[in-house]
């Protein structure tokens, strides 16, 4: 039975979510009508009115309908699951809708220097990436108030990361700052890969850019493909051209902050997780990348500092 229900969901003929403790006893047969329970609440005026921010209390107006309102805890986790809500850590019982929130950048201290730089460029970049980042990323929302509709910045206790969504360009910009950026950006690359494997053929490049003389004070510096410069250094090239500058750039210092290949090939099979007290002190979550190419760049004073001065563009979608 078990088995037929769960080929009946990836069919989508039901919904049916096994491994879920609160939705593990509950079928729905009409996966329309549990979609158009959780469409309500993004549809409320109240809602909206809220920039996406929710209660138990909105709820249980929302879904006063006999047919939703002896189902409301399920359906608030269906929500969940569809990454289309979360709670709010330090407010219980409240939540957020992040396709709702405001479009305006909120305003935020931010140390410019020495900033760690990683771009996403899609070639068809679908909607609702950022978004779903947000959910699965919210504990580390920094003061869980600096998050817009096309931005977050998430925070452990070592660095900050701004992660800011420019759908008319198709890319995704992150930027690091901090005394130990890298936990934090294997963290945003974990994510960010999960949520690219959940689509069919997507084609992105993770880009690093240049710390060429030039490039360094560019808005926009040349920056060249993780999968470019891997080939370059097992060709044992290391070094290539700027583009901008014609300026010949040492690999090995875009990408020094790179693990050694041991722990490439943990990262690889799932295996690295941080210490479990850092993880505990800091609220950082323990996680398994299973990614057959990990991004990461030096940081330090002259070397990943390129596109400091590179912001995302707050843009409706």
């Amino acid at each position: 039975m078990l088995f037929l229900s769960s080929y009946l969901h990836d069919l989508g003929v039901c919904l049916h979510f096994q491994d879920d403790k609160l939705l593990k006893n509950t079928v729905i047969l009409r996966p329309d009508w549990g979609t158009t329970a959780v469409y309500k609440v993004t549809d409320s005026d109240t809602v909206r009115r809220n920039k996406g921010r929710f209660t138990d209390a909105d709820l249980a107006k929302i879904w006063s309908d006999s047919q939703y309102a002896d189902l409301q805890d399920q359906l608030l986790q269906l929500m969940m699951r569809f990454k289309l809500a979360y709670e709010i850590p330090s407010a219980p019982g409240s939540y957020i809708s992040p396709q709702l929130l405001p479009v305006s950048k909120p305003h935020y201290p931010w140390n410019s220097a020495d900033n760690l730089i990683l771009r996403y460029r899609y070639d068809f970049m679908p909607k609702g990436i950022l978004s779903r980042f947000i959910v699965e990323t919210h504990q580390l929302i920094e003061q869980q108030d600096h998050v817009w509709k096309n931005g977050v910045v998430l925070a452990d206790k070592w660095a900050c990361a701004e992660i800011i969504e420019n759908y008319p360009k198709n890319q995704i910009n992150v930027r690091i700052t901090g005394s130990n950026k890298k936990p934090l950006l294997e963290k945003v690359r974990y994510e960010l890969w999960k949520i690219h494997e959940s689509y069919e053929r997507l084609e992105y490049k993770e880009l690093i850019p240049c710390n060429c003389a030039r490039c360094k004070d560019s808005t926009e510096p040349e920056a060249y493909a993780y999968d470019l410069l891997m080939k370059y250094i097992s060709d044992r090239r290391y070094d290539i051209e700027c583009r901008e500058s014609y300026a010949k750039v040492d690999i090995r210092r875009l990408i020094s902050d790179f693990p050694d290949q041991s722990t490439r090939n943990d990262l690889t099979h799932g295996k690295v997780e941080q210490d479990s007290s850092d993880r505990q002190s800091s609220n950082y979550p323990s996680y398994t990348d299973n990614s057959t190419h990990t991004t990461y760049h030096q940081y330090g004073k002259d070397d990943n500092v390129a596109g400091n001065k590179i912001e995302g563009d707050s843009t409706s979608t």
